[in-house]
């Protein structure tokens, strides 16, 4: 699975929620049809994004991109 567009989390917005992340597991699912596990590999990507400085985690389930 590729990782994630930044564009999935706030819609452009520089700051976003779990959320708002988890509204497009239904699209992610339908993208991906052959992945089980769509939220856990959501969780995986935040992540890995997260890891590599292009997201940084403000608490309480926000996200701010960097």
């Amino acid at each position: 699975m590729v990782p994630l567009p930044l564009k999935w989390g706030g819609e452009g917005r520089p700051e976003f929620t779990l959320t708002d992340v988890y509204a497009h597991e239904a699209a992610l699912a339908a993208l991906y049809p052959g992945a089980n596990n769509v939220r856990p590999k959501i969780r995986q990507q935040r992540q890995a994004l997260r890891d590599r400085g292009w997201l940084a985690f403000n608490g309480r389930g926000t996200y701010r991109r960097s």
